[in-house]
């Protein structure tokens, strides 16, 4: 939906009444040796997982120790917070919380 603010126009999305948006999620201090599988599975046990990406650096092809986790329902992702922030995952205790549009 578009709304006119003088002779420009606003492109913010908005949800119409009724439809979830999903949460994402910020995801740090994943180990280097975790992959999206893993982390994906993770996050699965609390409910459906719409994306989930581990990102990496161009450069070493090496993750940068933080991803991202898009969960369709926010009570599975509110959920997967506190049950997963600070939880040990292969040796590093990851930190999990709702991401922040830039």
């Amino acid at each position: 939906m578009a709304a006119a603010i003088g002779s420009q126009v606003d492109l913010v999305p908005t949800a119409s009444p009724g439809t979830v948006v999903p949460m994402r999620l910020l995801v740090r201090k994943i180990s280097r040796e975790t992959k999206e599988e893993d982390l994906r599975e993770l996050f699965e046990a609390f409910g459906a997982v719409q994306s989930c990406v581990i990102v990496m650096d161009d450069k070493t092809g090496r993750s940068k120790g933080f991803g991202f986790v898009e969960m369709p329902k926010p009570g599975d992702a509110k959920a997967a917070i506190y049950q997963l922030n600070g939880q040990m995952v292969d040796g590093e205790a990851i930190r999990v919380k709702k991401a922040t549009s830039p």
